[in-house]
């Protein structure tokens, strides 16, 4: 039980080592706070991107299932007329209008370009 096994702490550290690692210790704080902050802004702006499509999903099959309701159509299980196939289907539709609008608007840039004397 000598030096060896209780080694006494240095009586005078060394001052710029102990900056350094305090330096150290900081920026690895501060960039610890940044990527957490930038992780919740992010899980948030998926959020309200999910919720924002959600809505705008269910307001979209309200009425089709009203309809399907009202024409007793049952499909050809019973998620056809509520539930995932539903779904896909007005996804599937919206996705068409989309692509049918970017179309229009590229087109319409295109022949812009072509016509427009240079």
């Amino acid at each position: 039980m000598s030096a060896l096994a209780n080694p006494s702490p240095n009586p005078n550290p060394n001052p710029n080592l102990r900056r350094a690692v305090d330096e150290v210790a900081l920026t690895l704080t501060l960039t610890l706070a940044l990527t957490l902050t930038l992780a919740l802004t992010l899980a948030l702006a998926l959020a309200l991107t999910l919720t924002l499509t959600l809505t705008r999903a269910v307001a979209l099959a309200l009425p089709e299932v009203v309809k399907n309701v009202e024409a007793r159509y049952y499909g050809r299980s019973e998620l056809d007329i509520t539930g995932p196939f539903l779904m896909g289907k007005l996804a599937s539709a919206e996705v068409r209008v989309r692509a049918r609008v970017k179309a229009r608007v590229q087109a319409r840039v295109w022949v812009r370009v072509r016509v427009s004397p240079s």
